[in-house]
């Protein structure tokens, strides 16, 4: 009678020789082999990262994609396999915490990082639940990571921005001669940590004629680290009519992202008290993997466009 009632409440066998889950459950806690992948995730990332920095590859796709990886296969190595991907995301978000501190990496940095460290971390940690996803996620690793180390894709690229303004084509030219208003709204993007232009210095269109934009001092995260100066310095490089090249003579305000090259202003009228303006903003791309950060810094680029733009309307 007993065992009939067993068998009804559970008629069905508990399967056996499941995989343990990938994402743990809350009930798992930080146990300690956990805590003991999340610290030698972060022992490798600190390693990699001053190994890295000694060579100049902080900016390549070894960095943005072998670190993550390096702090995944700890997890995997060290910790309990159920929860891996848990566990990867939870020293990711450690390692990007630490960063700042202790290595001085920007903010805007770290949140342009934060995405791609999170999908190879827990991608890789995923995948090695598995013998095939371990060799393909390690050959495809190998393939990528070798951007801007082993190879190089073009760098150099421009985004363009136009927009209607009220006003003469006169009236444009004028605006453009003057310091501009840094008083307009910047976009949302470009308020997550991007120095803010304060005031330029200068002015006129005649060729040669020099303009520098003063930004916020850089708030740096690192410890005993002292605030600085940050200034973007041009030069009219040519003027002609409806049109105007500023190139790019000092950068010490954007160069931690991107290479600012120039910037090209053209303008046509449309009608009676109506311009169309043109703003051309021509820079190198500053990290790699170019299929993440390419994309990226044309919207931010695309969207400091549009700032210039609405600063210099006249």
């Amino acid at each position: 009678m007993l065992e009939h009632m067993r068998s009804r409440q559970h008629p069905y066998p508990e399967p056996a020789n499941l995989p343990p889950p990938l994402f743990a459950t809350r009930r798992s806690g930080m146990g300690p082999r956990r805590l003991a992948a999340v610290l030698g995730a972060l022992v490798c990332a600190a390693g990699g990262y001053r190994f890295l920095h000694a060579f100049g590859l902080e900016r390549t796709t070894l960095f943005f994609l072998g670190l993550p990886a390096l702090m995944a296969a700890a997890v995997v190595l060290v910790g309990p396999v159920a929860g891996s991907a848990w566990t990867a995301a939870v020293a990711v978000t450690f390692g990007l915490v630490v960063a700042g501190p202790l290595f001085n990496v920007g903010v805007v940095s770290l949140l342009l990082a934060a995405p791609l460290f999170y999908l190879v971390a827990v991608g890789f940690a995923v995948a090695c639940g598995s013998r095939r996803g371990r060799v393909v996620t390690v050959l495809l690793l190998v393939a990528l990571g070798l951007e801007g180390f082993a190879y190089t894709l073009p760098r150099s690229t421009a985004v363009v921005v136009s927009h209607t303004v009220n006003g003469t084509p006169e009236q444009v030219e004028q605006a453009l001669a003057v310091p501009p208003h840094f008083s307009a709204r910047r976009p949302a993007v470009l308020r997550l940590g991007f120095p803010r232009p304060v005031v330029e210095r200068g002015g006129g269109l005649a060729v040669g004629d020099l303009r520098t934009v003063e930004f916020s001092p850089h708030s740096p995260l690192g410890l005993g680290v002292q605030r600085g100066p940050r200034a973007l310095r041009l030069r009219v490089e040519d003027h002609t009519a409806r049109r105007v090249l500023f190139r790019v003579v000092e950068d010490t305000a954007l160069d931690e992202w991107s290479d600012l090259r120039g910037a090209e202003v053209t303008w046509q009228p449309l009608t009676p008290g109506q311009t169309r303006v043109t703003w051309r903003l021509d820079y190198g791309r500053g990290f790699d993997p170019s299929w993440y950060f390419g994309p990226v810094q044309s919207y931010g680029a695309q969207q400091a466009a549009r700032y210039l733009a609405d600063s210099f309307a006249p």
